[in-house]
């Protein structure tokens, strides 16, 4: 092992314990940058509910970045290029994450929950062009597998498979959560899962897009007879995904609460 490989075997452990062990500081000023973005005063006990969420959310990354270091260190001879580990934990995380989703404020046993009155689909948290850029991932990925496979690029291959791989389970993971009951005890609290949710989605796409990124600089550098003026080929098609996917700011607001004016703040769990 060079030096250059022990310094991502160390640098990947204190990312991993930087995430697991968040300070109290960094928790709040998270929490708060979350209620300011979305318009919302939230009550001491439940911020607490939005301190652990953060956590948790870290705790997956700090999970994720121990993967890569493990996977790092035990794969064949260490071939696989950092650039590619680095695409594919960051979706693999951004999934994991998802999963857990909607189960950041729960309803107490005993509490009445209420209901919304329709069903809540991906297009009232995304953007309507959000299938366009997992289209594009996915045609990125599946396109670097197959050059990895004409040039005899193993690594190649190997991070062209799971960026489709994972493009389609973010997907499939964003369609289950958007279809998963919000246990809610009034409307404001609705509010908050529904802010909750559409920030963790959007933090998802801009997960999947970095890996995205990272796959087009890694296929732009894998075949140094690559004609000039080519490399920037992939870079642009990974840039067209994340604008696509990332353009416009949060639809939840004007698609599920239509009847709340811009800028109203609401109070989640007590009175302002």
């Amino acid at each position: 092992m060079d030096g250059f490989e022990r310094f991502l075997v160390v640098a990947g452990l204190v990312a991993a314990a930087w995430l697991a062990l968040p300070t109290r500081r960094s928790l709040t000023r998270a929490g708060h940058r979350f209620a300011q973005d979305n318009d919302l005063w939230i009550a001491p006990e439940l911020m607490a509910a939005v301190d652990r969420a953060h956590r948790r959310e870290r705790w997956v990354l700090a999970v994720a970045a121990l993967a890569v270091v493990a996977v790092f260190l035990l794969g064949p001879d260490r071939a696989t290029s950092p650039l590619v580990l680095f695409a594919v934990v960051v979706p693999i995380a951004a999934v994991g994450r998802l999963l857990l989703a909607g189960r950041d404020f729960p309803v107490r046993p005993g509490q009445v929950s209420v209901a919304r009155p329709r069903a809540v689909r991906v297009g009232d948290y995304l953007p309507p062009t959000a299938p366009a850029a997992f289209a594009v991932w996915a045609l990125l990925g599946a396109g670097a597998a197959g050059l990895g496979v004409r040039w005899g690029e193993r690594g190649l291959v190997v991070a062209g498979a799971v960026m489709v791989l994972v493009t389609l389970a973010v997907a499939g993971s964003v369609v289950a959560v958007s279809r998963r009951p919000e246990p809610a005890v009034d409307a404001a609290h609705l509010y908050l899962q529904d802010a909750w949710r559409a920030a963790r989605m959007r933090t998802t796409l801009q997960q999947l897009a970095l890996a995205g990124y990272c796959l087009g600089l890694t296929l732009a550098s894998a075949d140094p007879a690559l004609p000039s003026g080519l490399w920037v080929v992939p870079i642009a098609v990974a840039g067209v995904a994340s604008g696509l996917a990332l353009h416009g700011r949060a639809r939840f607001r004007d698609r599920l609460w239509p009847d709340v004016p811009a800028g109203q703040v609401l109070s989640v769990g007590g009175a302002a």
